[in-house]
């Protein structure tokens, strides 16, 4: 009887994790659709870390809908894998962006901080 409880708690963690993983892919989506439409007039250049986070979001919110009725573990920890390797990669190139590309101009690094904080919580949270 407690090992039931135990996995029945561990599948609903990892559905928690599963939910916070899709707040992710939609900050990812809001702020890459945010920054794209308004670096857009700025150069490929400067946008590009933005459709990187806008496509990272896309995928995400596919692959919940995908695996939005799995109901075990295996699926739901492959799902929390690639959506954490997806965040990571997407942490990766917004740094990447404000240390190479938009450190010249303040005004294009507005978006950029809180997205990183966001995202680095989520990451953060994916490991709790």
């Amino acid at each position: 009887m407690g090992e039931k409880k135990k996995l029945d708690r561990d599948m609903a963690r990892s559905r928690a994790k599963r939910r916070v993983a899709l707040i992710g892919g939609v900050f990812c989506f809001i702020f890459g659709i945010a920054g794209f439409l308004e670096e857009l007039n700025g150069g490929l250049l400067e946008s590009l870390d933005d459709f990187i986070f806008l496509a990272i979001g896309i995928i995400i919110i596919i692959l919940f809908l995908i695996y939005r009725n799995t109901f075990t573990n295996r699926d739901l920890n492959r799902f929390l894998n690639v959506t954490t390797l997806l965040l990571v990669l997407g942490l990766v190139f917004k740094l990447l962006a404000i240390g190479a590309l938009e450190a010249r101009d303040l005004s294009a690094l507005g978006d950029d901080y809180p997205s990183v904080i966001l995202i680095l919580l989520v990451i953060i949270y994916r490991f709790l």
